[in-house]
């Protein structure tokens, strides 16, 4: 779609956070997107999909990715909020930080693993990116 898409790690390294706003800020990326999963071992059953934004000129970036991610996926709609989150509170760009699941719960975390679930994810985030810069 014509997109360059830049990783913050490509293995199982540790960058912290600061350095992954830094890199955004850098390379004067578009948007930046945070991807998590979830864990709350306490609530084996908690599941969903939640986006943060910190800045508030980037609530529609959230808006827009979380609704077509779930949209995409079916899965619960945890909602888009305020978060204070370093790697979004720290970046110049667009950003957001998505949590896309509950790896401790164990249906959602097999669900997670799925190439097809893995597309369905990716679609939503593709899409809302695209009616964001659509405006």
């Amino acid at each position: 779609l014509g997109a360059e898409v830049l990783m913050t790690r490509g293995k199982e390294t540790f960058v912290t956070l600061g350095s992954r706003a830094i890199l955004s800020n850098t390379v004067n990326a578009d948007a930046f997107i945070s991807i998590h999963y979830n864990s709350a071992p306490d609530i084996p059953s908690a599941s969903g999909i939640s986006t943060y934004y910190y800045h508030d000129q980037y609530e529609n970036l959230a808006r827009h990715i979380h609704q077509q991610v779930i949209r995409e996926s079916g899965d619960r709609d945890r909602g888009y909020h305020f978060g204070d989150f370093q790697v979004i509170r720290q970046n110049l760009k667009p950003a957001v930080l998505i949590e896309l699941g509950f790896i401790s719960n164990p249906e959602v975390d097999a669900l997670l693993s799925t190439n097809g679930y893995q597309k369905k994810l990716v679609s939503g985030m593709v899409n809302g990116l695209q009616q964001y810069f659509a405006k």
